[in-house]
Formats: structure tokens, sequence, C-alpha cells
């Protein structure tokens, strides 16, 4: 909160960086300037050495390191940020509301308010399942199951016990099958499974579709695999995607209901929904959230990094612009001679604006050096964490070189055009 600005703890922390960074910042020009010798100072004859220039050029090259390094990495975590929240079960998260339906509503009345939602004509989608995604905490859903006709071996996989309409609402993709049919009683005993799973039985797809499958829970029905759907992870992408079965028999207390809501429309939709659900349930609750929101509350800290990673990248590259136009700044005024005599001996602007692109473009150079190594190493490292990542392109390395190019040449594009213009003769005479 605010008030933990006032914190003791917190103010002598404030204070010793202020005191830190003010006697850093000036303990450098104090014994550069204490270091003069006043004779040869009032007479002119002020030697700057080269010890000075490189110490210069060293701090800008930092800074210009410290920028692109984080802009690389920004870009990184942006990207793999993006992949975590366009995954197949939120593609559609910010329309997607969830109402938490087991232990609070009766089973028996879900139908009649299913059809109240449904007589919406802007909705046409209502599911029910188990609570998605998966945060990591999370119980364990699964079930041991075995195939008698693919190595009648026991196996124990992940469930998701769903609605027939589920793969639908989720826009899940088939690779093999069909999927379940509203009001085919037959498909009670049918089962979905994803790529995963038939990569675990080590058996073609066709061969796997339309195999029986036994419920070791369940000792008198039989159920038979219909479809197969692309892999859509299910919990956290920090967890790779393991063998699971989508099984039409709702779990007896893990039920949340889904509604597809039509974008523009949202609180008027969930107004009218609240209405219809105390009319199907009273008294119980209407706890809802969009499923977007869950995905938010799963990634709590990379979404931390990227906030901070994107509020640093911002600072360094504000900091570099200061120390780019000082030090543009400091050679206008340290090569104004120079600038004359070569402009009197002929030079053009291209000459002059060479003159600046050198100092410039040396300091880019080894900062690249630098910086894309270990951007890329502390980037890898990062994405190590996450069973699916992104891969590091190439590109993210060029345009984040390209927009600080484009920021120095911004900045320092002031000062060259005045050298450039600048009146010789004036030049010559300056001291």
């Amino acid at each position: 909160t605010m008030g933990s600005l006032l914190d003791p703890y917190m103010i002598a922390i404030v204070g010793f960086i202020v005191l830190f960074m003010t006697f850093v910042s000036g303990i450098y020009p104090a014994l550069y300037l204490s270091g003069f010798q006043p004779a040869r100072v009032l007479k002119g004859q002020l030697v700057k050495g080269k010890g000075a220039e490189i110490f210069r050029k060293s701090l800008v090259t930092i800074q210009y390191t410290v920028a692109l390094g984080l802009l690389i990495y920004t870009f990184i975590v942006i990207q793999q940020m993006g992949q975590l929240k366009t995954t197949k079960l939120n593609e559609q998260g910010s329309q997607l509301l969830a109402i938490r339906f087991g232990g609070i509503a009766r089973q028996d009345r879900y139908e009649m308010f299913k059809r109240s939602v449904l007589q919406d004509p802007q909705i046409d989608e209502v599911t029910m399942a188990n609570h998605l995604p998966r945060l990591d905490y999370f119980g364990w859903i699964g079930t041991t199951v075995r195939f008698p006709g693919l190595g009648d071996k026991d196996l124990q996989w992940n469930q998701l016990n769903v609605e027939f309409d589920f793969p639908k609402t989720f826009r899940l993709e088939f690779v093999a099958g069909r999927d379940f049919q509203t009001g085919n009683t037959n498909d009670s005993s049918s089962l979905i499974l994803n790529q995963s799973a038939v990569k675990a039985l080590n058996q073609p797809i066709d061969k796997v579709v339309g195999s029986t499958v036994k419920d070791i829970r369940d000792s008198i029905r039989l159920y038979r695999v219909i479809g197969v759907v692309k892999d859509f992870p299910f919990r956290s992408m920090h967890q790779p995607i393991e063998p699971l079965i989508l099984n039409p028999h709702l779990h007896s207390i893990d039920k949340i209901t889904y509604i597809k809501l039509p974008a523009g429309s949202f609180q008027e939709k969930i107004a009218s929904i609240e209405k219809k659900w105390k009319a199907a349930f009273p008294g119980a609750g209407f706890d809802h959230w969009f499923l977007s929101d869950e995905f938010n509350r799963m990634y709590v800290v990379e979404g931390r990094i990227a906030s901070l990673a994107k509020v640093f990248v911002v600072l360094a590259i504000l900091i570099t612009i200061l120390g780019v136009l000082s030090l543009a700044t400091y050679t206008a005024e340290q090569r104004t001679k120079e600038i004359g005599i070569r402009k009197v001996l002929g030079a053009g602007d291209r000459q002059v604006v060479a003159l600046f692109a050198s100092v410039f473009s040396r300091i880019l150079i080894v900062a690249t050096l630098i910086a894309v190594p270990i951007s890329w190493f502390v980037a890898y490292k990062w994405l190590q964490g996450f069973a699916y990542r992104v891969s590091i392109s190439p590109l993210i390395f060029i345009l984040s070189l390209l927009g600080l190019v484009v920021v120095t040449f911004l900045t320092v594009s002031y000062e060259i055009w005045k050298s450039a213009k600048a009146n010789p003769v004036v030049a010559l005479r300056t001291e």
C-alpha cells in the first residue's frame, strides 16, 4: 500500500540509495577536477588525455549493453506470454463465462437453466466440465483404464468429465474419428482421446479409434474410442501435456458451467444470465468469472516478470538516450576545430556525419557483442521452465538492434546536423 512508503525500513533504503548514487556520480568529476594543475588550466593548456574519453565511452557502452539486452529479453518474454495466453482452451477465454456449479446448484435443474440461457438468440454454446484450466495446486483428476485389444495394460491417465458439446464449445480440433453427438445415447459409452494418449499406446491412430476401453473403477460399462483431438494444454504450460480422456459423464462435485457470450455486450448478458440462474437455482450463489481471468491467475509470476521487464527497458532506453546525447554534445564540442579544418580542406557534410557515425557505430558493435549472448542465455534459461516455449528467433535480435540504432540516430541527429552546417571560420576561432 501507499503507507508502505512511510515504513522506516523503506525510508532507510531510499535514503541509502540516494546517498550512494550521489557519491558515485560525484566522485569521478571531483577526482578528475582535483587532478588539474592550476597554472596549466589558467594558461588554457588543459590536457584531456585518452583515459577520460575511454571512461566516458565505456559508460555509454554499458548503457547500450543494458538497454539492448533488456530489449531482447523483453521481446522474448512478451512472445512467451502471448503463447501462454493463446492456448486452445483460452482462445475464446475473454468471452467464456464460467459459473461455479458443483456443490452449489442442483444437477436436476441444470437442463432447465441451460435451455433458458439458449433461448437468447445471441448465445448458442453452453456446456459443463471440470474446473479449467487445472491450476498447479489442484488435485489430480484421472482414472485407470485398460485397452483389452491393445495390450491389456493398466494406464493411469488424466480425465476430463464433460458434456457432449464440450469439444464444440472449446473448438477442439479432431485429427481422427468424430465428436460426441447430442441425442445419441450410444455416445454415453464413448470416449475421446488426445494425441498424447495415442502416442502412449504406441499404436496406429486408425487402430485406436474404435478400440474398447475398460475403466477399472467401472466394472460394468465398456467404453469405445470414437475420436482423437489435437493436444491442448489443460494445465500450466510449465508441465508437459499428458494422455487425456474426455469422458461424457460429469464429475460429482467438480463442475463448472461455461457460456460463450457475444462480444461487446458482456454486462448486459451476465445480468440476464444471473436472473435465469436465480430463477432456476433460488438461494444458490452466482459465483462467476471469465476463463481468461483464470489463465491470468495461473501465470501471475510470469506476468509480473513481463511488466517489470517493460518498465526497466523503458528506463534503460531513457538513460541511454541521455548518455548518447551527452556524448554527442561532448564530441561535437571537442571536435569543433577539427571539423572546421576538415571543411576548409574540402570535406562535405557526409564526411562530418561519418565522423560521428564512426564513434557510435564502434560503441554499438561492442555493446551488441556483449548484450546478444548474455540476453540469449538469460532468456534461454528462463524458457527452460516451460514445457512448451517459443523459439528464440534471430529476428528479435535484429529488430532490437535496429530499434536502438533508430533511437541513437534520432538522439544525435541535431548535434550532427549542427556540426555539419557550422561555419568553418567560426569553428577555427573556437578556443
